[in-house]
């Protein structure tokens, strides 16, 4: 069986920050509100898929599924529940019969036929259609661990002039970082762009099918971009929302950290150190580039 699990041995850390542009950490302190986005406006093209299911071709999905079937006939598995409906009938009907031999006639006899086609190609249209319905309405926040990150002071921050922002995970006020899923970075194709993976997923119950490409879609991302750590809240969008983003409002008792980006405007600096200071328990902290090239963080005055 394509392992659809894709867990993390990753522990969620108790803090989790997020770099900004100084202008948006400004923005982020005036309101206490963070912008949650629709992958629609994530600017990575390799990131949370807009179409599934573009590198795998009909002949290869169909093959996949008559493996996939197969398998599930030759292993005699009871692990049934989260299969589709069909294909437990179909393992039922074989289990149950007393003729061994022509039972499995009549499943390589199905499998010869139409049935992966009409399933196949049903479930992958059906699937494509709810992707499409869902992408406008996810509400993504993008976090990380540490902020020592070099390459993200520089990309996300405004090379360097930017700011970070540490939020705590406080089980009092229910914080939503609590629900953060970690990014895995998967070496091998992502089962997502595998026949193999589709024919597991197309074979699987539709509640458990939709949860694996959820969990498959919005947190795995090529190994080139491991590095960042990342951590993801998925939400959906307020009733009363419109557009691709929302400005969800976090309490000001999760915010315990602001860090000054070493080439920060001397502006920018003074208003967010005023402003921080509304918030009783963020830290101010001066990151600098120390003489190894390296980030060093020190307490701002």
């Amino acid at each position: 069986m394509y392992d659809l699990t894709g867990k993390s041995a990753r522990a969620r850390p108790r803090v989790f920050v997020k770099y900004t542009s100084a202008s948006t950490a400004i923005a982020i302190l005036v309101g206490s509100k963070l912008r949650w986005s629709s992958p629609l406006l994530f600017n990575d093209p390799f990131d949370v898929p807009r179409e599934l299911v573009q590198s795998v071709d009909r002949k290869s999905l169909h093959v996949a599924i008559r493996n996939r079937v197969s398998d599930l006939v030759a292993s005699q598995s009871t692990e049934d529940n989260t299969l589709h409906p069909g294909i437990r009938v179909l393992l039922a009907n074989v289990r149950a019969s007393t003729d061994p031999a022509a039972a499995a006639a009549a499943v390589q006899k199905a499998l010869r036929e139409d049935w992966p086609e009409q399933i196949g190609s049903s479930s992958l249209e059906a699937m494509r259609s709810l992707w499409r319905s869902m992408l406008p309405d996810f509400r993504i926040l993008c976090l990380t661990e540490s902020p020592r990150h070099t390459a993200m002071w520089h990309h996300y921050a405004e090379k360097y002039s930017g700011v970070a922002l540490a939020f705590e995970c406080v089980d009092a006020l229910d914080s939503a970082w609590l629900a953060a899923k970690p990014v895995n970075y998967p070496c091998g194709a992502p089962p997502l762009h595998t026949a193999e993976g589709w024919a597991t997923l197309i074979t699987t119950r539709t509640d458990v099918s939709v949860k694996h490409l959820l969990d498959l879609a919005l947190y795995t991302k090529s190994p080139d971009w491991a590095y960042e750590a990342e951590w993801r809240v998925a939400a959906a969008k307020r009733p009363s929302d419109s557009g691709l983003f929302s400005d969800f409002r976090f309490a000001r008792d999760e915010l315990v950290g602001v860090y000054l980006g070493p080439l920060i405007a001397t502006a920018d600096r003074d208003r967010v150190v005023s402003l921080a200071r509304d918030y009783r328990r963020a830290e101010l902290h001066q990151v600098s580039i120390g003489m190894s090239h390296e980030l060093e963080i020190s307490n701002a005055v």
